[in-house]
């Protein structure tokens, strides 16, 4: 790639890469954990709001 570029192009290209490298490692950084943590809790908040008898009379009536 260096020698396609040249050593000005090549170093903007290599300062852009190390730029985007640590912006992602730092949106990364935990991300993954609390995606995982809040679609549990969404999924725990529906399974609780189905199980309610309240909610089922009121399927019924609508159906």
């Amino acid at each position: 790639m260096s020698p396609y570029l040249g050593p000005l192009r090549y170093g903007d290209y290599s300062t852009i890469l190390k730029y985007f490298a640590i912006w992602s490692a730092m949106a990364d950084f935990g991300l993954y954990v609390i995606a995982v943590r809040q679609l549990g809790q969404i999924k725990s908040k529906e399974k609780n709001s189905i199980e309610k008898p309240e909610l089922k009379s009121m399927y019924g009536k609508f159906v």
